[in-house]
């Protein structure tokens, strides 16, 4: 915008002499209406008796006015170019999306449901905001959500899009999320319209990709996660169809959800090489790095767990995994603070001195000061996937630049899930980690928490009780020794 403009100044200091030239020129001839070219009147007598000439000729007379006016076309074909090369304006369609993009390093801002947009301040950081879910339903006049059967998505985009975009960002749809709720099996049968009308809704605000959004509450029936795994499976394949090569897609899931054998693990197991980046949410779930550091302690290490996603689904290219914050919302213990924030992503380097970057709820951020504070390190290995920095210590990187993708991967077949238990480490401190306790028979088992007593407490075996972790989170305990964990129910 900025080179339009001074190109824009040139040509206005330059037109007084452009129309002098071409008054000299024109003189007084006419113009044709038709073409609004000047043309000699060949009835008339010349002037003075001197002959008559044609423009042409008049022009190669004046070689000064041919070098102005072409000079000004080229700077103003130059000023398109750059302009909108460098600017990404609103209204440049699929030619806006940048290219090629290596992508590292990202900070993601992720809109929920009823948030309201974010401030300058808010979003001053990121390099990607992921926009509310698109709906699939409607609410009747008692305010009850109810299910479009035909699969039919809503959206009404809230923000000022197009002013991001020309500010850096990338912006991305996003679909699934607790606002899907159980809707998403209307679309099940219906993933390429479903993908289509995402395309269709992303071309036509000017965005840069879509992701999909699983980190609604985990239902414990064991044949719905085996749908949901196929289904979203098909969503994302269909999506990298449908959408242009340099458009990006992106998943959102829980770590308890993406440990090795889970159904989200299963659905990236196998198109990883269909999306550009994975935001795993390390908090609410199976481990906790802001109380326990990388490594963990009564939970499971996020290391570990990142670990095993990098080198099982992403074939070691670290870029591609994104580390996903709870700044205030979450439970008291899975909450954490800029400090924490700043000194895990610093940990994480060490293991990973090239990595997707971090994630967070923008609406939690309320000046921008958390965002600002953890893109610090995230920026200091920024383009490290261009320099050839080796995504682990122990790892080789093979490196995929955002917006392009991997070849088609196969469609996953329907898969049987069972309930996986996921190990912890050893206790980092004196406490002895809680004992779990099987439920009674009738009372199902959660991945990989006992999810059942938070509703019916009595699922407890005899001399058990049932302790919170969340809203959406219990077990079954003989004995709670850590604090944070016994909120007793």
């Amino acid at each position: 915008l900025k080179l339009q403009f001074l190109y824009f100044i040139v040509y206005l200091k330059n037109m007084p002499r452009v129309q002098k030239e071409m008054a000299k020129v024109v003189g007084h001839h006419e113009f044709d209406q038709e073409s609004q070219l000047p043309f000699v009147d060949v009835e008339k007598e010349p002037e003075n008796g001197g002959s008559q000439r044609t423009l042409l000729e008049k022009v190669k007379e004046r070689p000064l006015l041919v070098g102005i006016v072409g000079t000004l076309v080229l700077l103003a074909l130059l000023g398109g170019i750059l302009g909108a090369v460098l600017g990404g304006g609103s209204g440049g369609g699929e030619g806006a999306l940048l290219v090629g993009e290596v992508a590292d390093s990202r900070l993601v801002a992720v809109i929920r449901e009823g948030e309201k947009c974010p401030s300058s301040e808010q979003r001053n950081a990121s390099t990607h905001i992921i926009l509310p879910p698109v709906a699939l339903h409607t609410t009747n006049g008692q305010g009850v959500r109810v299910c479009n059967v035909d699969c039919t998505i809503l959206f009404t985009n809230p923000c000022d899009t197009a002013k991001w975009r020309r500010e850096g960002k990338k912006i991305m749809l996003s679909v699934g999320g607790e606002e899907w709720g159980s809707c998403w099996s209307k679309c099940s049968g219906k993933e390429s319209y479903l993908s289509e009308q995402l395309a269709n809704l992303r071309a036509s605000l000017e965005l840069d990709g879509v992701a999909i959004v699983l980190d609604r509450r985990t239902p414990s029936d064991v044949a719905e996660l085996a749908d949901m795994a196929v289904f979203y499976t098909n969503v994302t394949q269909k999506l990298r169809t449908a959408l242009p090569v340099n458009a990006l897609i992106g998943h959102v899931g829980r770590d308890a959800n993406l440990v090795d054998g889970a159904w989200h693990h299963k659905v990236v197991d196998v198109v990883g090489g269909s999306i550009d980046f994975l935001v795993a949410q390390y908090f609410d779930g199976v481990t906790r790095p802001g109380l326990e550091g990388l490594d963990g302690g009564v939970y499971s290490s996020a290391l570990q767990h990142y670990t095993t996603l990098v080198k099982g689904c992403f074939g070691g290219d670290s870029t591609k995994l994104v580390f996903g914050f709870c700044i205030t919302s979450c439970s008291t213990d899975s909450n954490i603070g800029t400090t924490a924030a700043v000194t895990v992503m610093r940990e994480l380097q060490l293991s990973y001195p090239c990595n997707g970057g971090a994630s967070y709820w923008v609406g939690e951020d309320e000046n921008g000061a958390w965002g600002n504070s953890v893109s610090v390190p995230v920026r200091e290995i920024e383009g490290c996937s261009v320099t050839g920095v080796s995504g682990s210590s122990s790892t080789p990187l093979t490196s995929t630049p955002e917006g392009t993708s991997s070849p088609p991967v196969t469609t996953l077949a329907p898969v049987t899930l069972q309930p996986t238990a996921v190990p912890t480490s050893a206790p980092s401190t004196p406490l002895p980690a809680p004992v779990p306790v099987v439920p009674r028979p009738g009372c199902s088992v959660s991945i990989p928490l006992h999810r059942e007593c938070l509703y019916n407490p009595n699922c407890c075996a005899a001399g058990a009780r049932c302790y919170k972790q969340s809203d959406f989170k219990a077990s079954c305990l003989n004995v709670c020794n850590y604090p944070p964990r016994c909120k007793l129910i």
